[in-house]
């Protein structure tokens, strides 16, 4: 099962750590996807404006939410539409 949702990242001012909905982290328990501190979970990340899209592994922080590293950040600021599946 996919665990996707999109937000706009003109309309956040942070883009270093991604909330994961609280939703879906209760989908993903009872799917068996372990999101605690230090687990790195799949992840593709689509630029919707752009069509760009990252695959990849990433980290899950102490508070839940996934770390986006640098060149992943630079790809997506800016964009209306940012789609985030953790496969």
């Amino acid at each position: 099962m996919l665990l996707e949702w999109e937000f706009s990242a003109k309309e956040r001012t942070y883009l270093e750590k991604l909330d994961i909905p609280d939703v879906l982290v209760d989908k993903a328990k009872t799917e068996g996807i372990e999101l605690r501190d230090g687990t790195r979970t799949p992840v593709e990340i689509t630029n919707k404006d752009t069509g760009w899209r990252y695959m990849g592994r990433l980290a899950v922080t102490s508070n839940g939410e996934l770390y986006i590293p640098v060149g992943v950040r630079k790809m997506i600021q800016d964009a209306d539409c940012i789609r985030v599946t953790l496969l």
